[in-house]
């Protein structure tokens, strides 16, 4: 009996040695993925603005990365996050609302909740559907303290309004227009619907956000 009892417990504790062994292991591959993610979604934001080749090339190595860290480990909450941003960044707007979706039972926060709704206000909005980013916008912007905004989601929301009426994104102007959505009148749309919350975050934009403003910027896209 006592031999069948020390049988039973070098057999535990071989198999809690194997585990812990396998643990370490996990670690060290999620940390790996992790670093490699994170110099490829760098360097998205180095190239966003610059070449959009490098963008969509990094984009695809940094997304297989997540997912890949997301199968292994569900509990890591800023996945989610990184998938759309890299989504975004990459153009694929359908998908970047999937996950911006995911986030938002993600975090119980107030912050956090606020954020996953900006998230998915800028992903429909990127995507043309102004509409159904208007309640995300009224929940993200009705829920924290005024010293929590800042200008993590809504100064690029503007820069979005500003690439369409400039028109100096070409990719950006030919994927509105397969859906018949003319740029100058849509980014006009995009002023007015920010326009009840500028106020929260103005000391971060370089152009006050008022009516005037989107009352001459629709007197010039008229004359144009």
């Amino acid at each position: 009996m006592k031999l069948f009892s020390k049988i039973l417990f070098l057999a535990f504790l071989f198999f809690t040695t194997k585990l812990q062994a396998q643990d370490v292991s996990n670690d060290e591959h999620l940390n790996k993925l992790y670093s490699e993610a994170a110099l490829y979604y760098v360097k998205i934001l180095k190239y966003k603005d610059q070449n959009e080749d490098s963008v969509q090339a990094a984009g695809k190595l940094a997304i297989e990365k997540y997912k890949e860290i997301y199968k292994l480990d569900t509990t890591r909450k800023s996945i989610g996050d990184y998938l759309a941003d890299c989504y975004r960044y990459t153009r694929n707007y359908d998908s970047a609302i999937v996950w911006s979706r995911h986030q938002l039972g993600v975090f119980k926060d107030s912050f956090n909740i606020s954020s996953s709704n900006e998230l998915l206000a800028l992903s429909f909005i990127l995507n043309g559907n102004i509409d159904s980013s208007i309640s995300y916008l009224k929940t993200a912007y009705g829920m924290c303290p005024r010293a929590d905004y800042d200008q993590r989601l809504f100064t690029p929301i503007v820069y979005f309004a500003e690439k369409l009426y400039t028109g100096s994104d070409n990719l950006l102007l030919k994927s509105l227009k397969k859906k018949s959505i003319d740029p100058c009148s849509y980014s006009i749309q995009i002023l007015k619907t920010l326009l009840p919350y500028a106020d929260l975050v103005k000391n971060y934009l370089m152009q006050n956000l008022t009516e005037k403003y989107i009352g001459e910027r629709r007197k010039k896209s008229l004359k144009n």
